[in-house]
């Protein structure tokens, strides 16, 4: 009896020692010399200027299956051609449109987005694209936001 009782104790300190250390360990992050850098990093920036009316769309409530169709239209306000270089979408359910890659000071290109929510639930979505540019500013933030119903 008094063996087990050894052997409890013994489990019971290891067991708070062991989650104290834890606690007193602080994270180390890793970060590795020598990243190249990627192409939107090497393009020099331009004086270029993208103006967007409304970067935040609220749609309502669509039926669940219903594609959603945006256009965001964005105008070059600076002094030089601006060049949409690359983009990336929140999820595979988005597909993007951009009517031209370089625009030209005081031109304007349309940006459409198509959500397919069928195999979305119901409920609040938020569904944003990201646009890298070699304009004054670097990246673009579209959002949409929707609720799926019945």
């Amino acid at each position: 009896m008094r063996y087990y009782i050894f052997i409890l104790v013994i489990c019971v300190f290891s067991v708070y020692f062991s989650c104290n250390a834890k606690r007193d360990k602080k994270e180390v992050v890793q970060v590795e010399k020598n990243i190249p850098l990627n192409d939107i990093q090497k393009m020099s920036k331009t004086r270029g200027n993208l103006k967007i009316s409304k970067s935040r769309i609220d749609i309502g409530e669509i039926k669940k299956g219903k594609n959603i169709t945006h256009k965001f239209i964005l105008k070059n306000i600076g002094k030089e051609n601006v060049e949409i270089t690359d983009y990336r979408t929140s999820c595979n359910c988005t597909g993007i449109d951009i009517s031209q890659k370089t625009i030209s000071p005081s031109d304007s290109v349309t940006v459409t987005i198509i959500v397919d929510t069928q195999d979305k639930g119901l409920g609040k979505h938020n569904i944003y694209t990201t646009l890298a540019t070699n304009g004054q500013r670097k990246y673009y933030n579209l959002e949409l936001y929707f609720a799926l119903v019945n």
